[in-house]
């Protein structure tokens, strides 16, 4: 990418509809001129900390949106991009199998390769003890800890942090993230002592962390740090999982519902909640990393309560880990199988990709605008709900009515 002299780096030079908030660039940044903080539509954004960037624009060169690469191993498929081979599988160990989102496989996999030292580390996200709302990443240098990872985390999260233990360890380090985070860390690789094992996950769409701030509070007055919420129980089973609130205080639980009947798993998969730069995002079905993985989303196997995994290898590298591994029960699936259990991330690549549907991809990132700016104005989550069953016409209206209501508001 050719920049103009007077572009500084990615602050000015990525705009915020582009911007996935991987926080890639704020942790390459060796200057620390970049950090990474919420925005008021509740993403992360990089921001200028303190007035030390020398215009390296190496923070541009790690940018997701301006390097979109992929493994040279493998078959290649329109959708889901290349790939060496496709599984279903889940970990052998039923407790760690049951702990999980999915099947398990990710956390077998990282125990295995700690074990027998073919990795010196494991970085994934956290939950954060003392900041509900800002997961951290954490590196695990023993298979006995991996208990103190998170399952699936339906917030944002940034992994400027992950960036500066690469940057300062040698060794080989087992990394998992979203796509993005993960495209980002293989552009960066160039620049870091360790190597890396790269393990993305299939993603629809990073959702702001004003919905789960908003979901917390219909269930308490009191302060949201109080409480834990489980995005993935399993107690109804993997295949229709539900969300669990429960008071850490007490350790009393306070709500269980599962996802597709409440109020957070209908704006999440609506989209309503989206950052914009999801909506051009080849990364989610396409990833970059040696291994990607999901869950097996197909109607046969939902009777398997507690869960299985859709695993691609997209490297002979990822293939020959997984393959080596005996802490997973691997099966044989195939592109159809793919298709078949993210199909909803099929819909998405038809979705972006077709002129007719553009028109409704405009339409849905206005949506997006007006449930955010919606919400920030009024604070009502239920009000949001109701509003996004309405039709598009009336959308319109409602985008009008916000502009008057902010204009009010800033006469106070």
């Amino acid at each position: 990418m050719v920049l103009p002299i007077m572009n500084r780096n990615v602050t000015d030079s990525i705009p915020d509809s582009k911007c996935y908030g991987c926080g890639i660039c704020a942790g390459i940044c060796s200057k620390q001129a970049l950090g990474m903080k919420i925005s008021r539509h509740g993403f992360y954004r990089p921001v200028e900390i303190q007035d030390t960037c020398v215009k390296c624009h190496i923070c541009l060169d790690v940018c997701p949106e301006n390097t979109k690469e992929n493994s040279e191993d493998g078959k290649n498929d329109e959708v889901f991009g290349k790939y060496v081979s496709i599984y279903g599988g889940w970990a052998k160990d039923p407790e760690l199998r049951k702990s999980s989102s999915a099947g398990g496989t990710i956390r077998a996999l990282a125990s295995e390769l700690l074990s027998s030292g073919k990795i010196d580390g494991f970085l994934t996200i956290s939950p954060n003890k003392d900041m509900l709302l800002e997961p951290q990443v954490k590196l695990i240098e023993k298979a006995e800890n991996l208990n103190e990872i998170a399952k699936s985390l339906y917030i944002p999260t940034e992994y400027s942090q992950a960036v500066e233990y690469l940057s300062k360890r040698e060794g080989r380090y087992l990394v998992v993230g979203l796509p993005c985070q993960i495209a980002g860390l293989k552009n960066a690789q160039k620049y870091l002592k360790a190597e890396m094992v790269l393990v993305d996950l299939f993603c629809g769409r990073m959702v702001s962390r004003l919905l789960t701030e908003a979901y917390l509070r219909l269930f308490t007055k009191e302060k949201i740090e109080n409480l834990s919420l489980d995005y993935r129980d399993k107690t109804s089973g993997w295949y229709d999982f539900s969300l669990a609130i429960m008071d850490k205080l007490n350790g009393e639980l306070i709500t269980q519902e599962t996802f597709r009947e409440s109020i957070f798993g209908f704006l999440m998969n609506g989209k309503y909640f989206a950052q914009n730069s999801c909506f051009d995002c080849h990364y989610g079905y396409s990833g970059v990393g040696d291994i990607t993985v999901g869950d097996f989303w197909k109607h046969e196997y939902k009777d398997e309560s507690q869960g299985v995994s859709l695993i691609v290898t997209r490297s002979d590298l990822g293939e020959e880990l997984l393959k080596e591994n005996e802490n997973i029960s691997l099966f044989q699936a195939d592109i159809s199988d793919l298709y078949s259990a993210q199909s909803h991330l099929v819909r998405n690549h038809k979705y972006s990709r077709s002129k007719l549907l553009s028109v409704l991809k405009r339409k849905n990132q206005l949506y997006n605008k007006v449930m955010l700016d919606t919400y920030l104005i009024s604070r009502n989550l239920r009000l949001v709900h109701f509003l996004a069953r309405l039709d598009y016409g009336f959308y319109v209206a409602v985008v009008s009515s916000v502009g008057k209501i902010r204009r009010l508001l800033n006469r106070k």
